[in-house]
């Protein structure tokens, strides 16, 4: 159900009643909002120890690319077939994977266009 005007008003003038929340929005605006938020006590308690070391051989580094997402899949990927296949220094291409995403994403955003011209095209026949 969308948001009206009346549900904003509503919320805003909750959060003006609350007490604290001029020092909440001061602190989010001095700090942003993931430093402020980060529970320190949250953090002391995590534990950074892994109890399973797996062999991965060399590992590839994407640098400052932004394909994480990518990188991860693939290196795990790698160690799997390494490992079931017994072959060693072995890569998976991240650009031919990379360059395929691009392309999904752009046949999306276009079938989406499409679709998007055809309901403004119906609606301007109900008219």
């Amino acid at each position: 159900q969308p948001l009206t005007n009346q549900d904003l008003a509503q919320m805003h003038q909750k959060l003006k009643d609350r007490s604290e929340h001029k020092i909440v929005a001061n602190a989010v605006m001095s700090n942003g909002i993931n430093k402020t938020a980060t529970n320190a006590q949250v953090l002391a308690k995590l534990n950074h120890t892994f109890s399973i070391d797996i062999p991965t051989g060399t590992v590839a580094n994407q640098k400052h690319s932004g394909r994480c997402w990518l990188f991860s899949i693939l290196n795990t990927l790698r160690h799997q077939f390494a490992t079931q296949y017994k072959v060693k220094d072995f890569e998976l291409s991240q650009s031919y994977l990379f360059f395929w995403d691009k392309i999904e994403r752009a046949n999306i955003f276009y079938d989406r266009m499409i679709a998007l011209e055809r309901i403004q095209a119906d609606s301007f026949r109900d008219e």
